[in-house]
């Protein structure tokens, strides 16, 4: 859609295009949902209390790392197709048509495999192997080895992107705390979704158009989550009375 509308109308009406869609889309989800169970009283916006179990903390700034590298490929991989690799507007696009659609079964295996093995036990490698990807990234150098790339990042990413909320629910023991307590680690990750794109732009324009910086960047960010992350785990698997790298469905 914004392929065929940005040529023709511009951003601004392509955005607005885009915006009614949902407007309206949304509009007929919200009168045709209906409570699955009676609402229960109103529960605080912040827990601040929850910063306080290491196992929260840990994965609440893993999760911010590993998103704060996430999106990198999603805005820069066609302008990256373009710049260093001469690839037509058109052509650029289908890259990400190939990073999203495999992205689908991203999406769904490991989210398969997490419900057997446990859904840290999995995330963390697939954020190791997202981080890992990145950084292979920057020794493409041909048009075959960028879609070779996408099919391998689109999946790695998409196990990441799903994972995220499914280990939070389980490393929160108290169901009436979950709302609160996921709101909470979604607003720091959106943080990281909202300006870890503009920090890489900014690294790529400081180093003279050179995507290696900001590739370099994303990649950081994901094994340093992946860390984090661990570390998580680290500290639910010690509460629950068994080693710390015990292998045990978390």
């Amino acid at each position: 859609m914004v392929r065929q509308l940005l040529p023709q109308i511009g951003l601004g009406w392509t955005i607005r295009s885009i915006a009614l869609i949902q407007l309206v889309t949304l509009i007929v989800a919200g009168l045709l949902m209906k409570t699955r169970i009676p609402p229960r009283r109103a529960a605080p916006l912040v827990e601040w209390s929850a910063f306080k179990e290491s196992e929260y903390s840990f994965y609440a700034v893993g999760a911010f790392m590993c998103f704060w590298g996430t999106y990198f490929a999603f805005h820069y991989l066609a302008a990256y197709s373009r710049d260093v690799m001469g690839l037509s507007y058109t052509d650029s696009l289908d890259l990400l048509l190939v990073l999203n659609g495999v992205g689908a079964f991203g999406r769904v295996i490991p989210a398969q495999i997490g419900d057997v093995i446990g859904t840290i036990n999995i995330f963390a490698p697939m954020a190791f192997m997202t981080g890992t990807v990145m950084f292979c990234w920057i020794g493409v150098h041909n048009i075959t080895g960028l879609y070779v790339w996408s099919v391998f990042y689109g999946f790695a990413v998409g196990g990441v992107q799903s994972l995220f909320p499914s280990v939070l629910s389980s490393l929160i023991t108290d169901p009436q705390k979950q709302g609160t307590r996921m709101g909470m680690v979604f607003t720091v990750v959106s943080f990281a979704s909202l300006t870890g794109s503009p920090i890489a732009g900014a690294i790529i324009n400081a180093m003279g158009s050179s995507y290696v910086g900001a590739q370099a960047f994303a990649g950081s960010c994901m094994i340093l989550g992946m860390i984090f992350v661990l570390s998580a785990r680290v500290c639910k698997t010690r509460k629950m009375g068994v080693g710390a790298i015990a292998w045990i469905k978390v």
